[in-house]
């Protein structure tokens, strides 16, 4: 018996410290997760609302705690694990929220306990604020349109952007109109290959049609390359030949010992002479000048010499002398040149823009300069006539204006280098007349007429 109740009363003893342990054992919920990294989150500050509530709500969403932000805190008859659940997830969206916004939107919702109250706050704000958007972005997409000095994958980007704003404003899009107002907006220097794509029987995807556009796009460029670099190589063979000629006009003349005079203009006239009775530039008798000369016509309008010129594909033989000259008010009349060329957009009176590497000049010295466009000049000349230039290239590198020999004698105007001037007639009628400087002839002009 002794034994027995010793062995009862131990008994007790031996499993209180096991009863004493498992009252220890309490189920609870771990909610040390770490809260989201928001450093990459843009801080809010009252702009592009949509696009920082689609980050936050993506994030939330990502660590399970989002219903916050819909979700009250649950009424007095919920149990403790939905009380604890919904601090946490509250905790963890209020802390966000908090920590992306400015400090000025700080202080305003700092006294909000709730994460769901700061989200409809904001979202009935800012939505509000935003309800004529839908028309602004409508009109940002109307309007848009690519330009030729723009990068072409910059503005395929653009172009991207302003479908995703109309997709946040509820306006999507079928996938082939996109793709047809993207052939439309391509500019005019892609008119034969927006032809082309029209006259597929098949619309091509956005996709596809994004990758064929900036496939052709490096063809364009490598293409222009090649043809800068064979532009220059011909300026190379003709500055060479060049060079040959004034070595072989340049040798000693047996019989007088003298050097030929190599600076003689390629155009020359030998009509006009300084006699010493004096030569009229009207009706071309001597013995008297153009002031005293009968047969002057006075008209209030003098006529225009209006100059009918070619579209010539390849520009070239700029002399190398007119592009040392670094003065944009002269205009240089040049034997050499091709084409009219002004370094001024100011000067032209009409004016049609060139797309980039379209078209270029190829200069005596072997670099060659890029056309931006094309127009009309007016020179209001010394004599009181005008020169009206048509088709004048704009070449905003070149040092000097150049006024073509060649086109002004396809306009019926002659023109006569003599030692020290120029002169410029037509049908027998003076126009004009110019001076000699370092060498270059440059025209009297008393001003560039605009409109």
């Amino acid at each position: 018996m002794t034994t027995e109740d010793n062995s009862n009363n131990g008994s007790p003893k031996n499993d209180a410290p096991k009863v004493q342990q498992q009252n220890l054992v309490v189920p609870t919920i771990n909610y040390a997760k770490p809260f989201p990294d928001v450093s990459k989150i843009e801080v809010f500050a009252g702009q592009n609302f949509r696009r920082w509530q689609e980050r936050i709500s993506s994030t939330l969403d990502l660590h399970g705690v989002a219903s916050a932000l819909t979700n009250s805190k649950p009424p007095s008859s919920s149990t403790q694990k939905e009380v604890d659940t919904w601090e946490h997830a509250n905790k963890v969206c209020r802390h966000t929220i908090m920590t992306t916004l400015s400090n000025e939107l700080f202080d305003v919702y700092c006294s909000y306990k709730e994460a769901k109250e700061i989200w409809d706050s904001m979202v009935l704000k800012y939505t509000a604020e935003n309800a004529g958007k839908k028309n602004f972005v409508i009109g940002n997409y109307y309007r848009w349109t690519m330009l030729e000095e723009k990068d072409i994958k910059d503005q395929i980007n653009e172009y991207h952007k302003l479908i995703e704003e109309l997709k946040a404003e509820n306006i999507p899009l079928p996938d082939e109109f996109i793709a047809g107002i993207l052939i439309e907006k391509l500019s005019e220097s892609w008119n034969d290959y927006k032809n082309q794509l029209k006259h597929k029987q098949k619309q091509l995807p956005l996709a596809d049609l994004i990758t064929h556009i900036i496939i052709e796009n490096t063809n364009r460029k490598e293409s222009r390359a090649a043809k800068a670099r064979a532009l220059a190589s011909q300026a190379n063979l003709i500055q060479n030949n060049t060079n040959q000629k004034r070595r072989y006009d340049n040798k000693p003349n047996r019989k007088s010992g003298h050097y030929k005079n190599n600076h003689v203009p390629r155009v020359t006239n030998p009509t006009f002479t300084n006699g010493n009775g004096g030569h009229c530039y009207v009706c071309g008798k001597i013995g008297h000048y153009a002031p005293q000369c009968r047969h002057r016509k006075k008209n209030e309008n003098p006529p225009e010499a209006n100059l009918a010129e070619g579209d010539d594909d390849i520009i070239a033989a700029v002399i190398a002398e007119a592009n040392i000259v670094t003065d944009v008010n002269k205009w240089v009349v040049d034997s050499g040149a091709t084409r009219h060329i002004c370094a001024t957009k100011d000067a032209f009176t009409s004016y049609n823009t060139v797309g980039d590497g379209e078209e270029l000049v190829y200069l005596g010295d072997s670099r060659t300069a890029a056309v931006s466009g094309k127009g009309k000049v007016m020179l209001k000349l010394t004599s009181g006539k005008t020169l009206a230039l048509s088709d004048v290239l704009h070449v905003p590198n070149i040092r000097t204006n150049l006024v073509s020999v060649a086109l002004l004698s396809k306009g019926g105007i002659k023109v006569s280098f003599e030692s020290d001037k120029i002169v410029m007639t037509k049908d027998n009628v003076f126009v004009g007349k110019g001076y000699c400087d370092k060498g270059l002839f440059v025209l009297n002009i008393a001003e560039v007429m605009h409109n």
